[in-house]
């Protein structure tokens, strides 16, 4: 029993921990790219009023404000969209997690059922 919980504990730390992590880091990432990609979308839909606010430091060049308005909601939607295709990855991930950890418990239950 007590071998099987140290191999068990062992092989996770050593071979699980590092993929687990990188992909958690993935997800986060994908996360923030996620906001960013919205925050950029809602300031794109506001340029053109703020230009005229902040001529000196928001510069539009001679892009229609329509055009400005309809790219940003485009890239906001985009955004919204990759959140929401993040939420479900997450979904998935956590869900693969439980298995994962559900199976290591049958292992040790197992395990010790057979000492």
């Amino acid at each position: 029993a007590i071998f099987s919980v140290l191999s068990l504990g062992f092989f996770n730390l050593v071979f699980m921990l590092g993929p687990y992590l990188g992909i958690l880091g993935v997800l986060l990432a994908l996360f923030v790219s996620a906001i960013v990609i919205i925050a950029a979308g809602i300031f794109t839909v506001f340029a053109p009023f703020l230009s005229t606010i902040f001529p000196d430091i928001i510069i539009t060049g001679n892009i229609s404000a329509v055009a400005l308005i309809l790219s940003g909601i485009g890239v906001s939607s985009l955004g919204i969209l990759l959140f929401i295709f993040d939420i479900f990855i997450g979904k998935k991930i956590f869900s693969g997690t439980v298995r994962y950890l559900n199976w290591n418990l049958d292992i040790l239950k197992n395990g010790m059922k057979n000492s």
